[in-house]
């Protein structure tokens, strides 16, 4: 039982670093999308 609970803790915690890293990868690529429009609009 204690190995099936740190499995099941260990998998949560993998999926909320996945998110989190998603998240953070979805708002770095949509600033860097955002800026480069600004640039391609400003030449």
């Amino acid at each position: 039982m204690k190995i099936e609970l740190w499995h099941i803790g260990y998998t949560v915690a993998m999926i909320l670093l996945a998110f989190v890293v998603a998240l953070l990868v979805t708002k770095t690529i949509g600033r860097y999308i955002s800026k480069s429009k600004e640039t391609e609009e400003e030449s």
